[in-house]
């Protein structure tokens, strides 16, 4: 019994010749920034998914809940909280079937108000939780202020709102830190509507007045 040399090459090539040899990267594993998340009714989250290795072929991912009456998921990995209760959410991956887990309980909504307080000489920004109020730092060189919209997304609370006392200029308070948005040249006073959050981004909805029109804009993360 013997096999040829030209018989060897050959059956060697055959079983050389596979689908891992294609040059395709395999997907290894995928990870969730969260494992846990805690939100109250009305509430939402995104969730950030990262296939590995970085450099895989297919990075794409479905996501499912196992309770679509507590919380729901997207197709971009947004929970939304819908009832109290706990839900498991879940990301795919397409490629290689790998999972990757995020424990989802949903308390009682807290309840938020935004606003100013008179201290009996100014007015002052605040916000309101669940009736308690929870002062808000004032501009630097302004006698009073007050927030006018609230967003909460990202385990964050982003508020927005005016400072007065001479030209009213708006600002952005993220978790209580005060930061002031960028204005065209020219403006003169500006102010604010509404605020939305998500992914790490804030949208702000206000117009600002250069003396002879108002004209709306919208800032993104701070910049109009």
């Amino acid at each position: 019994f013997y096999i040829s040399l030209a018989a060897l090459i050959s059956l060697t090539t055959l079983v050389g010749c596979t689908d891992d040899d294609s040059g395709k990267i395999s997907v290894t594993g995928v990870t969730l920034d969260k494992t846990e998340l805690t939100l109250g009714v009305g509430e939402n989250r995104t969730l950030v998914a990262e296939v590995l290795p970085a450099d895989a072929d297919n990075k794409n991912v479905t996501w499912s809940s196992d309770d679509k009456n507590v919380a729901t998921v997207d197709n971009g990995g947004k929970v939304t909280a819908i009832a109290e209760g706990t839900a498991v959410i879940t990301v795919k991956t397409k490629s290689g079937g790998k999972t990757a887990t995020c424990t989802v309980t949903v308390g009682k909504s807290v309840v938020y108000i935004v606003g100013a307080y008179y201290d009996g000489v100014n007015d002052l920004p605040c916000m309101w939780v669940d009736g308690v109020r929870e002062d808000l730092a004032l501009p630097s060189g302004r006698s009073s202020a007050g927030a006018n919209s609230i967003a909460v997304a990202d385990d964050k609370i982003y508020i927005v709102g005016i400072a007065t006392g001479g030209y009213s200029i708006p600002y952005l308070w993220t978790d209580g830190l005060l930061s002031a948005l960028a204005l065209p040249s020219g403006t003169l006073a500006a102010s604010t509507g509404s605020i939305a959050a998500d992914v790490g981004k804030t949208y702000i909805a206000g117009d600002c007045n250069n003396g002879t029109t108002m004209n709306p804009y919208i800032w993104i993360d701070g910049q109009y």
